[in-house]
């Protein structure tokens, strides 16, 4: 295993032991293992912008059909996994869908939690606004992919009356109202390619051959900050928000469609993190509706990117008492 990966395991289960909750608020269950079936919906934006012609824009979008997955929680790790299954028809692929996968890891405390997410996307469709009369031009290139890997390490400040685990993955039961500020560090690593330009054929007329992007990788290192708040409902009942922005330092190197290289140093740029739940956490049942997003902006380029990934998920799942043995877990 990863040396740093041990470490941040040894440091977390340093803090877990450390730390007690207030039984008022938080009822925990640190021995039950959590099962979650989930349905989502996985949307993505790619906005590019010309900064010389600042008239110039173009959107790709995904189109992805309704995705299904799992997650399996316990102790201090937990595992998630969905896919767009419904684009596959009779063994093939139908090319009217953006191919979605996602995959999460996280390992969590009563203090802190880490969390890595990675999710690829293929095939996306765009519009672009003619801006002398009006009109709106539609197209779909399947020849694109992008890719994002996102890891995301926070401190919880009021952890003694605030549980994270309650709302991100149903670990407790949050049985009072509280709310949390937050710290923390963040990576981005994403990716867009193409077979060619970014910028179709129809419409390069439009953009300066600098915008002529065709491959880009962007690297971001945050430092975040933000809130976290639970309104509890007759102790069941909970309603979710937070808000984590962040200050990033952000490196891009780009490939144009004229085969040119281009890249830049790193440049701050900004970053956030929203979430939005709804739903029931009992003592074996749980469910409800989270809505998660994530926003990047990329400013380094004579083209300016913006990515916006969006979640709606509706999950349903149970607690089951297990006695399974993980390293790192008190007793």
């Amino acid at each position: 295993m990863n040396k740093y990966v041990l470490q941040l395991l040894f440091i977390i289960a340093f803090l877990n032991a450390m730390a007690q909750y207030d039984s008022n608020y938080v009822k925990t269950y640190y021995n039950d293992l959590c099962i979650t079936s989930f349905e989502e919906i996985e949307s993505y934006e790619l906005n590019i912008y010309d900064k010389e012609n600042t008239s110039s824009s173009l959107t790709y979008s995904s189109n992805a059909p309704i995705s299904y997955g799992l997650g399996l929680d316990y102790k201090w790790l937990t595992l998630t996994y969905s896919n767009a299954f419904a684009q596959f028809r009779k063994g093939q692929v139908d090319d009217n869908y953006t191919t979605v996968r996602s995959l999460g890891v996280g390992i969590t405390s009563q203090r802190c939690w880490f969390r890595a997410f990675y999710q690829r996307l293929k095939e996306l469709n765009y519009d672009e606004v003619d801006e002398e009369n009006g009109d709106i031009i539609y197209g779909r290139r399947n020849d694109i992919n992008g890719n994002v890997l996102l890891t995301s390490f926070n401190y919880v400040f009021n952890y003694k009356k605030y549980s994270h685990n309650a709302t991100l993955w149903q670990l407790d039961q949050q049985l009072k109202s509280a709310g949390t500020f937050t710290m923390g560090l963040a990576t981005a690593i994403y990716t867009t390619s193409a077979d060619s330009s970014l910028i179709p054929s129809s419409l390069k007329s439009a953009f300066t051959a600098q915008a002529d992007i065709r491959n880009a990788i962007t690297q971001n290192f945050v430092l975040t900050g933000g809130y976290l708040h639970t309104f509890v409902i007759k102790k069941c009942g909970f309603i979710h928000f937070s808000f984590i922005p962040g200050f990033c330092l952000q490196k891009t190197n780009a490939d144009l469609g004229s085969g040119k290289q281009t890249s830049s140093g790193f440049r701050p740029e900004f970053y956030a993190e929203s979430r939005i739940a709804i739903g029931y956490n009992g003592k074996k049942f749980y469910g409800g509706i989270n809505s998660v997003s994530y926003f990047f902006t990329n400013n380094s380029l004579d083209a300016v990117l913006e990515h916006d990934y969006n979640v709606l998920r509706l999950f349903l799942g149970m607690r089951v008492p297990c006695k399974l043995k993980l390293p790192f877990s008190r007793q």
